[in-house]
């Protein structure tokens, strides 16, 4: 009873709990417990660009015809998927510019004018989408290299049409191509259009989502603590790299990965590619897969994802995180669902899970020091002749009542700012370092040395009995004392002091008084507690409060100076 500490699978289980339901009130949802823990050791972030880092309300900035006689708004209308069929960010931009320019008569179902028999919604593999209308007409938008890759141009023109997508790219717009086609036949999938089939080329229109304003700071946070974030996006490389220096992610162009070449890159090239890699741009669903297995190998991956394609990424990721708008199969398959979709509330996650794993170091090193220390004085009264000096029901007071008061106040701790500040540890660190074994050593030594002094002393001045009731308000106090070390497993306690933990101070409050009915009630005849002269109670109290505080003062001083 005394070497084991019997609360400590619930505990743990509690304190995950409760972390759980903090992480509600960020707007984040944890589906597998584990995923908050695993998080807090997470050594990348791969986040999406829209919805995550942006506010996902796309806005129509610029247009610019290939053509000058070309009515580029009205090609932009008609090539807008119709408001019940799509709800894609794009179309709704398109209508919502529309309207912004009064020209509520090219707003597609609700003009003849723009009245399509067809509509198709993006296709991943394709990269484009786009309305069919009377007579076969084709009216697609899309990736400015796959559109043009299907257009009859001449060197010159597209030598002028990358001039002008650089333009708009170099202002972190998305920018997009708009052409046209009149099909032989019927289609009912854009994947029916023949390989050969040649499309006239009308113009570009570029996109802008503004930044989410806790974007930027949410990064620094992260980059502070050592993780790594990576953006991965399907926009244009140049679009994402002056959006990522708008977050702060990079500085210079050699930080930012073009992934429509990724196919012919082997593995091991790819791996290289990765490690000095921050933006992926023209990411494909199977190069995030991809790119997720090579990150994988050395680090502890967080990946977000909100698009069914993005399943087995977030399946496979060591936490994936859904977004709150996706659809209940890609919720399903993360272990943390983000109901606003936004950045800032995954590191705050990842914040929660470096301090649930802090918490859980300081609830063992607590429940194993002070154990042993039990361990330690009743295996010496032994050794020493003495026989037991604690009963066993003064063993289970101390277990039960006085651990279990405490120790889920210690999974409750705020969070240390060292521990949010360091790198994160390797996938196969445990759960205990030296300097905690050590400490916990020292501790348990303590313990059992004065537990066992302060009844061998006392047991020449006073009964047998009264020596026997010293030594247990000694072991409970400095269970008391060990409680206070281990708040700050690395700050000093007079500067951990300056962090409120009020669940502690109550439940050390009730720990004192359920003492002291111990010591001075009938209480006492149940725990085999006898009456005490006052001084000496005061002087154990002191010595056992203070002794554990001092040494353990010391052992942080001398790791710091180490270091």
């Amino acid at each position: 009873v005394a070497a084991i500490p019997e609360g400590l699978a619930a505990v743990v289980t509690i304190v995950l709990a409760l972390g759980v339901q903090r992480m509600v009130k960020h707007n984040a949802i944890i589906r597998k417990l584990p995923a908050v823990e695993t998080l807090g050791c997470a050594g990348v972030i791969c986040s999406d660009k829209t919805g995550t880092l942006t506010e996902n309300q796309l806005s129509v900035k610029q247009t610019w015809p290939f053509k000058d006689s070309t009515d580029l708004i009205k090609i932009l209308a008609s090539a807008a998927l119709p408001e019940g069929i799509s709800t894609d960010p794009l179309d709704l931009s398109i209508i919502r510019h529309l309207k912004a320019q009064g020209r509520l008569d090219l707003i597609p179902n609700e003009s003849a004018q723009v009245d399509p028999a067809k509509s198709f919604a993006f296709d991943t593999d394709l990269k484009i989408s786009g309305n069919l209308y009377a007579k076969n007409k084709l009216i697609i938008k899309g990736a400015p290299e796959q559109v043009i890759s299907r257009c009859n141009l001449s060197a010159d023109s597209r030598q002028t049409i990358q001039t002008a997508m650089l333009r708009m790219t170099s202002k972190g717009h998305r920018v997009l191509a708009l052409a046209t086609a009149n099909l032989p036949t019927t289609i009912n999938e854009l994947t029916n259009i023949k390989k050969d089939q040649k499309f006239t080329f009308l113009g570009l229109f570029s996109v802008a989502d503004s930044l989410r304003p806790e974007a930027p700071p949410a990064i620094t946070e992260a980059l502070r603590a050592g993780v790594k974030v990576t953006m991965i996006t399907g926009d244009h490389w140049q679009t994402a790299y002056e959006i990522s220096k708008e977050l702060n992610l990079v500085k210079d162009e050699t930080a930012v990965y073009d992934c429509s070449k990724i196919d012919n890159i082997t593995d091991e090239d790819l791996a290289n590619i990765v490690r000095k890699t921050t933006i992926f741009a023209r990411v494909t669903p199977e190069d995030k897969y991809r790119i997720l297995n090579i990150l994988k190998q050395t680090e502890v991956v967080a990946m977000t994802g909100d698009g069914v394609n993005d399943v087995p990424a977030l399946a496979n990721a060591h936490v994936g995180i859904a977004m709150g708008d996706s659809p209940s199969i890609v919720k399903d398959a993360g272990g943390i669902i983000l109901l606003d979709n936004n950045f800032k509330n995954i590191v705050v996650a990842m914040q929660e899970g470096r301090t649930i794993i802090t918490n859980i170091r300081r609830m063992l090193s607590y429940l194993l020091a002070t154990n042993a220390g039990e361990v330690i004085a009743t295996i010496g009264a032994l050794l020493l002749g003495s026989g037991q000096i604690l009963y066993p029901i003064q063993i289970l007071w101390i277990n039960l009542v006085t651990d279990s008061l405490m120790v889920i106040p210690i999974g409750l701790e705020p969070p240390e700012d060292h521990y949010l500040r360091q790198k994160p540890e390797p996938k196969n660190s445990p759960i205990l370092d030296s300097i905690l074994i050590s400490r916990m050593i020292i501790i348990a030594i303590t313990m059992g040395a004065l537990t066992l002094c302060f009844f061998f002393f006392f047991q020449n001045s006073l009964t047998r009995d009264q020596a026997n009731t010293l030594a247990f308000h000694a072991l409970v106090v400095m269970q008391w004392a060990n409680a206070f070390n281990v708040r700050g497993n690395h700050d000093s306690l007079l500067r951990r002091l300056r962090t409120p933990n009020w669940a502690f101070v109550a439940m050390l409050a009730v720990a004192i008084i359920l003492q002291i009915l111990t010591l001075a009630s009938p209480l006492g005849s149940l725990i085999h507690t006898v009456p005490v002269p006052i001084t000496p109670i005061i002087t154990v109290s002191l010595i056992s409060f203070f002794t554990p505080i001092v040494i353990v003062e010391i052992h942080k001083l001398t790791i710091k100076r180490k270091k």
